[in-house]
């Protein structure tokens, strides 16, 4: 029982001595990632509302002045119309693009809470050539 008890202390002991340690580095990382995601996600929300309005707003003078001109001609009188579609569509953009970046920060940031990260692996080639995809995950465990 003595002997047992001395093989199980020294299994702890390594296991506490060469495990990986979590520092505060990793949860300052993750409150730095959720603060990211929010001041983007709010931009973004900001920015598309804004592209909306600029990109309806530009269609409808766009459209207006087509049909008080006519299509065949080109009148001066559409350019503040065409800058705000231009300028609607610029926005949009702009608002889905930090919308998609905030969703992968908040995505890491729950990687680090969780200690779950995903692999992507590259397909074997089995004898018949048909590609074979094995899952790869790694998992950290908290001790302390």
């Amino acid at each position: 029982m003595k002997k047992t008890t001395w093989i199980i202390l020294a299994i702890l002991l390594s296991f506490s001595s060469f495990s990986q340690t979590i520092d505060s580095l990793s949860n300052s990382k993750k409150q730095s990632l959720l603060l990211k995601s929010k001041n983007q996600n709010t931009a973004a929300i900001v920015l598309g509302g804004i592209g909306a309005i600029a990109f309806f707003a530009g269609l409808a003078g766009v459209t207006k002045v087509e049909l008080e001109e006519g299509f065949g001609e080109t009148e001066g009188g559409k350019g503040g119309a065409t800058a705000l579609l231009i300028g609607g569509t610029v926005s949009l953009g702009v608002g889905a693009f930090l919308a998609i970046e905030s969703r992968k920060n908040k995505k890491q940031a729950a990687q680090i809470t969780t200690g779950i990260k995903w692999e992507k692996t590259t397909p074997l080639v089995t004898n018949n050539n048909l590609p074979v995809i094995y899952p790869a995950m790694s998992i950290q465990l908290k001790l302390k």
